[in-house]
Formats: structure tokens, sequence, C-alpha cells
């Protein structure tokens, strides 16, 4: 038996107003409610508890199917396939070959589009956008002003917002947390309950793990490893495959390069660390200009 019907009604781009023909008890639909929009039958399947409300639309060859829902304005087209119990609402916008399913939910002004999938109990919202090849699955969200794209990966626990940018084939995932206006690219990798915030700037293989935190206009580049409670900040630039951890701290224009390790209590606030040193202090003040190249 068939679920629901295509009225006369029809929207300014031609598409059709569904009507209930049965109830779906599970979600508060009732017979001869009146739906969202759809460019035809082939775009919300008559089987299962999947639905569209209000003045949401769902067209192209774009398909809503098992107990998926669209709600309020959101957007569903191209060749999108919406899925499981996700849910989209507000003025989401889903386009091109993007996959959301799972209990994942798109909202607010969030755009998801080419290849993206979003799925299990991730959660796109704000004004983000997500594209290219992203993943984002587990308990994810991407949030605010962020912008994911590339072959990035996002899962578990991870968040990325504010105006954070993530691309290329960059890897989160555990309880990191990426924010405002940093930038994460290349191969790196962040996890564990890693900060990465202000300007700060993530490049090549880096990989930032475990409590360390990287802010303000930092630069971790090459393969280097931040680890531990690490924190780079100021303008300091890490790179080459250095390696930094325990609890030091690398501020102001200091630069570690090379096999440097640097770890302990150590805190360098400028001149240059290269080479194959390795310091370790136990005391908390700072190591000022050591050179080695």
């Amino acid at each position: 038996m068939e679920k629901y019907e295509l009225i006369g009604e029809r929207h300014e781009n031609g598409f059709y107003r569904i009507r209930a023909l049965s109830g779906i008890p599970s979600i508060g639909v009732q017979t001869g409610n009146l739906g969202g929009f759809v460019g035809g039958e082939s775009n919300l399947s008559q089987e299962g508890d999947c639905w569209i409300w209000d003045d949401a639309e769902v067209y192209d060859d774009a398909k809503v199917f098992d107990n998926a829902q669209i709600l309020n304005n959101a957007s569903v087209s191209g060749h999108a396939q919406i899925f499981d119990y996700a849910i989209l609402w507000n003025k989401a916008q889903v386009s091109d070959n993007v996959i959301v399913s799972g209990y994942a939910k798109v909202s607010q002004h969030a755009k998801i589009f080419d290849n993206a999938q979003v799925s299990e109990d991730a959660w796109i919202h704000g004004f983000a956008s997500a594209s290219n090849h992203t993943r984002i699955s587990g308990h994810a969200q991407v949030y605010g002003n962020a912008v994911v794209y590339g072959r990035t990966y996002i899962f578990n626990n991870a968040e990325v917002y504010g105006r954070a940018s993530v691309y290329d084939n960059v890897k989160i995932w555990g309880n990191a947390k990426i924010y405002d206006e940093a930038q994460i690219t290349g191969y790196a990798k962040i996890y564990g309950d890693t900060k990465i915030f202000g300007n700060a700037k993530i490049r090549s293989h880096a990989k930032i793990y475990g409590y360390a935190k990287i802010f303000a206009d930092a630069n971790i580049d090459g393969d280097a490893e931040i680890f531990d409670y690490a924190e780079i900040c100021g303008e300091a630039k890490v790179y080459g495959h250095s390696r930094i951890s325990g609890e030091a701290h690398i501020r102001g224009d200091a630069e570690i390069f090379g096999n440097a390790e640097i770890f302990g209590h150590t805190h360098v606030k400028s001149g240059k660390i290269g080479c194959d040193m390795r310091i370790s202090d136990d005391v908390t003040e700072y190591v000022d200009a050591w050179y080695a190249y």
C-alpha cells in the first residue's frame, strides 16, 4: 500500500507537495497530513517510515528511504541518498553524491556536497560545509563556519568548529578539538585530547596527540610529533622530524627542527634547536637561544 500521494499544490520550482495516505505512528504522521515537496515519487520511498515535512524539498535523482526525515526548509538534490535514521532540518543543503546515514544529523545552514559522507551519530550544523570525499562519523561534530574537504576523515568524538579549515588527507579522531581559525592540511593526524586553535597551522605528515595544545600563530610541519602535555604557541615553528613531549612549552619565535627532541619541563621561547639535540629540563625556566645547525 502506498503511504503518500502527490497533490495539486506545486512548489515555485514545479515540485509536488505530498499527502499521507496512511499514518506513520512512529513519527507522528497521520492520514491526510501534508508533507514537503518532491520532484517525483522516486525521491521518497513508499516503504519504511521515511518522511518529508514542512516545506523541505527532495528532487533530481536524490532518494530518501528507510526511516530518514527531512524537515523545515532543508533540501536534498543531485544523486544524494539519505537513509537509516538520518535527519536533516532547518535550511540544511545536501547535494551531488552525498550519503547521509545511520543516526547522522545535518541542520541549520550546513552544506554537504560532492562525494562527502556523514554517518553513525555525526552532526554537521551551523554554517559548516563538508565536501569532496570527506568522511564524518562516530559522534564527531563539524559546526560554526568550519570548512572540511578533500579526503579528510573525522570520527569518534572529534570536533571542528569556529572558522577552522581542514582539508586534503587529514585524519582527526578521539576527543580532538580544532577551532578558531586553525588550519589543518596535508596528511596530518590529530587525535587524543588535543586542542588546536587560534591561527595555528598544521601541515604535511605532522602528528599531534595526547593532551597537546597548539595555538596562537604556531606552525607545525614535516614529520614533527607533538604529544603528552606539550604546548606550542606564539609564532613558534616545529618541523622536520622533531619531537616535543612531556610538559615542554615552545613559544615566542623559537624554531625546532631536524631530529631535535624537547621533553620534560623544558621551556623554549626563542632561538633555534635542531640536528640531533635532545633537551630535557626539569626546571620551569626558559631555555633561550639554543643554536644547532
